[in-house]
């Protein structure tokens, strides 16, 4: 993840992550002999990235001010979906077809930041919100993360009343 992106877009914080973790996941389908070892880089990587990004934007944003909480809500259910995919092949590494079905849902996630929401937060947050998070994605770069099921309990009511509107 890198520490400093020179024109501060929140995606550039993130673009190596995605780069990592692609490539990991698609020498988890190539080479089977080493999925165990690679499925716990993966599980670590992913577990960052969310960590990181679900910090910055749950913890330290006001939701109540955004106008279109649908591309918060699929950001979850992403991330959401890709950690039970993450899970169902750690509980079955020797599951072509479970590898290749995260590869898929991994890229549609990564569109889906690029492409949708990461522009959508450069327009529409302002630029004291768009400085927090920034600002916490750096120091969260720093400090390392903390077990995401953990941050996710203290920021449990923000996400159910987003998820509870699908």
């Amino acid at each position: 993840m890198k520490k400093k992106a020179s024109k501060k877009k929140i995606a550039n914080y993130f673009v190596e992550d995605h780069l990592t973790i692609s490539k990991l996941v698609k020498s988890a389908v190539e080479k089977p002999i080493n999925r165990e070892r690679v499925l716990k880089k993966i599980e670590w990587h992913v577990n960052r990235h969310f960590y990181i990004e679900e910090k910055a934007f749950f913890v330290f944003l006001d939701f109540a001010k955004q106008n279109n909480p649908q591309f918060f809500r699929r950001f979850l259910s992403d991330h959401n979906h890709l950690l039970k995919l993450v899970e169902d092949i750690q509980q079955n590494p020797k599951s072509k077809k479970k590898a290749l079905n995260l590869v898929k849902s991994l890229g549609k996630h990564v569109s889906f930041e690029v492409d949708k929401f990461y522009p959508y937060l450069e327009k529409n947050l302002d630029k004291k919100d768009k400085k927090t998070v920034i600002e916490e994605i750096e120091k969260s770069i720093d400090l390392g993360f903390y077990p995401l099921d953990k941050l996710r309990d203290y920021y449990k009511e923000k996400t159910d009343a987003l998820l509870s509107k699908q």
